[in-house]
């Protein structure tokens, strides 16, 4: 059939049939320019994270980095948090594995070595030019947003999160 019907308001219409061709174009169009649910989870990630610069997080209470970065992560929701996830360790395996080169906001970013040896920090990638990511630093400091590069020698790895299959 060149055409088929439907039915609006109670009377029968004439509709041109779509093409596999126009719907395959549209599919196509949809796929690309719809960003992953990742990449909406870490944007939110991340801009919940630049909120807080400048700004106390639980003054005066330790292990804040971890729970800071666990309060980013949740805000996005749909990602459930790791098992310990107020020890910077426990992001470890938290998510999936991502490089420097692959970075996009909202990724973790965990450190080594900075006040004891071995995994000790963890921050949230929040991009842009200068590839900034925000961490809170210590008890008595408020949240910072610093470059990447100023953790240099002292990056552990990157994570990115794994939305729960619903």
């Amino acid at each position: 059939y060149a055409h088929h019907y439907a039915w609006n308001a109670g009377m029968m219409c004439k509709m041109a049939k779509p093409t596999h061709r126009k719907m395959r174009f549209f599919l196509i169009a949809l796929i690309l320019l719809l960003p992953s649910c990742e990449t909406i989870g870490g944007s939110v990630t991340a801009s919940h994270a630049r909120a807080w610069s400048g700004e106390h997080f639980r003054k005066q209470q330790t292990r804040q980095c971890a729970n800071f970065v666990a309060s980013c992560v949740a805000a996005s929701g749909n990602t459930p948090l790791p098992v310990g996830y107020s020890k910077a360790s426990a992001w470890c395996d938290w998510g999936r594995p991502v490089s420097r080169s692959q970075l996009l906001p909202g990724d973790i970013v965990i450190m080594k070595n900075t006040y004891k040896r071995g995994v000790s920090h963890v921050g949230v990638y929040v991009g842009g030019k200068n590839r900034m990511m925000v961490h809170r630093p210590t008890a008595n400091r408020p949240v910072k947003t610093v470059l990447l590069s100023s953790y240099n020698g002292k990056i552990w790895g990157f994570r990115r999160r794994v939305n729960k299959v619903r």
